[in-house]
């Protein structure tokens, strides 16, 4: 789906980082210094204890890199190829220096920068293809190795804004509307979506066919090595991610595909059992939007959702453990959220599945809803949970405590 967004003005620099600039960082000593890293990125250097990027070679004549079949004198005017661990770090030493607030670009602060190429590898949705001649180094149209940094200018004055090394970006990687796993490579995108996986943009010297087209997009671990380089750029904003991970917990799964998926026959068993317990308050002649409801056991967490939903006033959840709810309260519940796991199926099969408030009607809910850790049902702290004009006790052994009906009246 086509979305349209404002980004807020930024300052980038003219040029990809190149070797000798990154050297100046490392002669400096900040692979020696830990307020440069991130913690992630500190438990690297100090488990790796790397002094310069992966592929520069000491020798006695000087400096020399590592390329695909050959060591060369080192060309201090290649954008520097490192991980991302070393180019955010890179970015905090130079912010230091100068004084300047600088980071590596979001999504979508790259791809104003991408749009001042409005071609594309072909012919896209963002332009007509570039034909016989590619704008940057890509798609092995020039050489099959990096080149200086100043040699394809944009219309806007930043060099390579596409190709020559990829980018490291400040996004987490994440998965757009719509998305769907191809059956017979289901494993590639899910695994990198979340917190641990961050995004390299634009496409390098050895990006072909739909790999080096504007809409390129993938995610790796901070300390993969990808023919990756980076800018920076000028900025207060804030980095924002929200990328919610694919649970892949089997017992989660379950529970997830239990509570929120729709049987092929019959009704949501959770969303059924709402439906019975306001019943059965207005049978006795209580009021939902005024009542009290606690469910024990409640897993992830949806009849609390739909009791909220039909207009109970109150509505609590409490389990043993925290997992499932939690992900329900913070993936569902937030603004923007999504619940994703996988749905085992036969053998090797699975199914991905997404989840939002939307998707359940819950966004506005009418009553308030609470979880609530609960280790021992028999021990329930009478004095913080009471009141109660309905108690859920659906899930099987719920009530298996020394004194069930105490436990009830309490």
């Amino acid at each position: 789906r086509e979305q349209h967004r404002q980004v807020p003005t930024f300052n980038a620099s003219e040029y990809l980082v190149s070797n000798k600039e990154f050297y100046d960082f490392v002669q400096d000593g900040g692979y020696a210094e830990q307020r440069f890293w991130s913690e992630e990125g500190w438990n690297w250097v100090s488990d790796m204890k790397p002094s310069s990027p992966r592929f520069w070679r000491q020798k006695e004549d000087g400096l020399h890199l590592r390329t695909l079949c050959h060591e060369v004198p080192m060309p201090w005017d290649w954008p520097a190829e490192v991980c991302h661990h070393e180019a955010a770090a890179y970015c905090k030493w130079l912010s230091e220096k100068t004084g300047k607030t600088l980071r590596l670009p979001m999504e979508d602060e790259f791809m104003r920068l991408r749009d001042s190429v409005p071609t594309d590898i072909q012919d896209s949705a963002h332009g007509p293809g570039w034909g016989a001649e590619a704008p940057g180094n890509v798609n092995l149209a020039h050489w099959a190795s990096p080149c200086p940094v100043d040699k394809f200018r944009s219309d806007l004055g930043v060099c390579d804004v596409l190709g020559n090394v990829w980018q490291h970006n400040a996004t987490h990687i994440d998965v757009l509307d719509g998305f769907a796993t191809h059956p017979l490579y289901d494993d590639f995108t899910t695994p990198t979506v979340g917190e641990m996986h961050s995004r390299i943009m634009g496409g390098s010297y050895l990006s072909t066919g739909n790999v080096g087209s504007r809409d390129s997009r993938y995610g790796f671990r901070r300390h993969f090595y990808q023919h990756a380089g980076f800018r920076y750029i000028e900025s207060e904003r804030p980095v924002v991610n929200t990328a919610s991970p694919y649970e892949s917990d089997r017992q989660l799964c379950d529970a997830f595909r239990f509570h929120f998926d729709e049987p092929p026959m019959g009704a949501n068993f959770h969303k059924a059992l709402a439906a019975a317990a306001v019943e059965g308050l207005f049978s006795i002649g209580v009021d939902a939007r005024s009542a009290r409801a606690m469910e024990l056991g409640c897993g992830p967490g949806r009849a609390v959702l739909e009791l909220a939903k039909q207009g109970v006033a109150v509505a609590h959840g409490g389990d043993r453990t925290v997992k499932a709810f939690q992900c329900t309260a913070q993936r569902v519940l937030t603004e923007g959220g999504r619940l994703r796991w996988v749905n085992y199926l036969e053998g090797e099969h699975d199914a991905k599945r997404e989840l939002s408030a939307e998707d359940l009607g819950v966004q506005r809910l009418a009553g308030e809803v609470q979880f609530f850790q609960m280790p021992d049902f028999s021990a329930i702290d009478a004095q913080k949970f009471s009141d109660y004009d309905l108690v859920l006790c659906a899930q099987p052994g719920v009530l298996g405590a020394r004194d069930p009906l105490g436990l009830l009246r309490n």
